[in-house]
């Protein structure tokens, strides 16, 4: 991602471009691949714009989640990094400056990787460890944190 956002973007919607390119490129993952779509995504709903504000952002990843919901057929609750970037959307929503944007997202993704631990995977790989799963972070959700990290 750093690698694929190296470099000097216009507008927001070409930054979310590079992102979604960067993910297809880096991850045969589906992860990776559903970081690419909701990249795509806020490509689409940021064209026209020439910035963002900090009050675009809960409703950017509200898009993002909804693209990701649909793709990856799972819901808020399954124990995905769905629930990370809800947790971050939430706790970014209520920020108005944003330099505070930052510790927003990285406390709100701790605290639902931690939140979540204790739940059962339904969805994904770790799905099939069920009860097994219980107690061990979901690897989407470990993601998320080190991402913003």
């Amino acid at each position: 991602m750093r690698t694929g956002l190296d470099g000097e973007f216009s507008t927001p919607s070409d930054v979310f471009k590079a992102g979604a390119m960067a993910c297809a490129r880096a991850s045969g993952s589906s992860f990776g691949t559903l970081l690419a779509f909701a990249f795509m995504a806020l490509t689409k709903e940021t064209a026209g714009k020439s910035e963002l504000e900090v009050a675009d952002i809960g409703p950017l990843l509200a898009t993002a989640l909804t693209a990701l919901k649909a793709r990856g057929q799972s819901n808020l609750g399954d124990k995905t990094a769905l629930n990370s970037l809800e947790a971050i959307r939430a706790a970014m929503a209520e920020q108005s400056e944003a330099l505070e944007l930052y510790d927003a997202a990285a406390s709100a993704a701790e605290d639902a990787l931690e939140r979540f631990k204790n739940k059962p995977n339904r969805i994904g790989r770790a799905r099939m460890f069920g009860e097994q799963s219980i107690g061990v972070a979901d690897p989407g959700m470990v993601a998320v944190v080190w991402i913003i990290g």
